[in-house]
């Protein structure tokens, strides 16, 4: 399938090495950002996972894809193309890229990958503390 990773691979993994974007989250299987991993506990390697780290935000949105791609099947709506053509992007294998205590889908109230007014910066953690609640007091988000 012309992904990147070889038939091999995609047996280890678990991948379909006849579909280049297994998950159809917009991001090629081969250029997932650690393939193998799986950083939110969900059983499924990134490459299985649309959204690999559970923070709401689907992986290629996370890394400014359009969505394009013919091997992407929009039918899966697992891929939301980035409003900002990738001007903002964030780690698709860390909730909070900025570290700020916010999750970066909480960040993004609309979770299309664009900076609107009203919604944070996911790289930016001063602005986490004017999106936090602390529903239970335990000095995190209550989306953490």
């Amino acid at each position: 399938d012309m992904d990147g990773l070889t038939d091999e691979e995609e047996k280890t993994l678990g991948s379909n090495p006849n579909d280049a974007d297994t998950d159809d989250d917009g991001v090629i299987d081969g250029q997932e950002k650690n393939p193998a991993l799986d950083t939110d506990g969900d059983g499924k390697n990134s490459v299985l996972d649309a959204d690999s780290d559970n923070d709401k935000l689907w992986d290629g949105t996370e890394l400014g894809k359009d969505c394009s791609n013919a091997a992407t099947n929009a039918a899966a709506m697992t891929c939301v193309p980035d409003a900002d053509k990738g001007a903002t992007t964030t780690s698709p294998l860390d909730p909070d890229t900025d570290d700020g205590g916010v999750t970066d889908g909480a960040e993004d109230k609309n979770k299309d990958g664009k900076i609107d007014a009203g919604e944070g910066d996911p790289n930016d953690p001063r602005d986490d503390k004017d999106f936090v609640v602390d529903s239970d007091n335990d000095k995190l988000s209550a989306d953490m």
